[in-house]
């Protein structure tokens, strides 16, 4: 089984499954879908950033399903989706949970 040894899919299916819990508290919280989407799409614009300014050159260089590149530099779509995702669950985790 060929997929099983092949790490491409591996930060989409990670972004997938938090994708699962970012999704609950969005259904059975209406109060916090707005504060979920705002902080979620800010943290998608700024996490390709973060990747590229400090993560890359040290350690950060996932297999990515859909990416692009800035002056040789691999990014991708995954690093912005799980910058929405955890922008989003951190807004409300605390709420849903209590």
């Amino acid at each position: 089984m060929p997929f099983l040894t092949n790490y491409r899919y591996a930060y989409l299916v990670g972004n997938l499954l938090l994708f699962i819990i970012w999704i609950i508290i969005f259904l059975r919280r209406k109060h916090l879908r707005k504060e979920q989407l705002v902080v979620g799409m800010i943290l998608a614009f700024v996490a390709p950033l973060t990747d590229y300014l400090f993560f890359y050159n040290d350690y950060w260089r996932p297999d990515y399903f859909f990416n692009f590149q800035i002056n040789n530099v691999r990014l991708g779509f995954e690093s912005s989706f799980f910058g929405f995702v955890i922008g989003g669950i951190s807004t409300g985790i605390y709420e849903f949970v209590l």
